[in-house]
This record gives C-alpha cells, structure tokens and sequence, in this order.
C-alpha cells in the first residue's frame, strides 16, 4: 500500500513539482495550498508524512507540527524554508519536526530524505 503524504506549499508551482515527484515514486499524494486546507486535512486523514513550507498563509508549517505533536498523530514531518534561519531551524526541531530543507532544493535529495523518513 502506498504512502500517504500531505504536501502544504502555497507557492503553486513548487506544490505541483513536489507533489508530482512523490507520485512518481509511488506516494500518495495530498496537496494543500495553505496551512488551513493543511490542517483540515491533518484533522481528517492519516498521513504517513508532512512536507511543508514554514511561511504559508492561515497557518505556518511550525503550527502543523505543533498540530501533530498535541494530537499525537504518527505523521512525520519534513519542513521547507527559503529562510535558512538558524532560529527557524532549531524552533521546528524543538517543537518536533523529523527533517528540514532549505530552498531551492534538489528533488532527488528530497526524495532519499522522504525515504529515510518513511520508506
């Protein structure tokens, strides 16, 4: 059975470059084109994964992983930033996050870091 993984990006064009890669290899994709449809969806699905941008309308990719941490979802999470702020960083990691990457990023380490997250 595949994988299931919400992606969460409001810039459109990356949303459906990530979201097509993942389907390549065999996910199940969901996509949310900001932190709200995220959170609906995390509040009505299972996800094996969360790939999302920090800074995205209606609710950040921090207040997703705080989400998951309160209701002890099983969902991984992997945060995207073009910010590579230090401060960023070490704020998704103590509130939880499993992985993070900085913008721009190659698609295929992004795939290796998804499957060491998930498989």
């Amino acid at each position: 059975m595949a994988k299931k993984v919400l992606v969460a990006e409001d810039e459109k064009m990356m949303l459906k470059a990530i979201s097509f890669k993942l389907q390549k290899e065999g996910y199940e994709v969901h996509a949310a084109e900001d932190g709200k449809q995220a959170l609906e969806l995390l509040r009505t699905g299972e996800f094996d994964l969360l790939v999302s941008d920090i800074m995205m309308p209606f609710a950040s990719g921090l207040e997703l992983v705080t989400e998951i941490k309160t209701n002890e979802l099983k969902t991984k999470t992997l945060l995207l930033s073009a910010l590579g702020q230090e401060s960023t960083v070490l704020k998704a990691f103590s509130l939880g996050a499993d992985d993070y990457m900085t913008k721009p990023f190659s698609p295929n380490e992004l795939i290796v870091r998804i499957k060491k997250l998930i498989g």
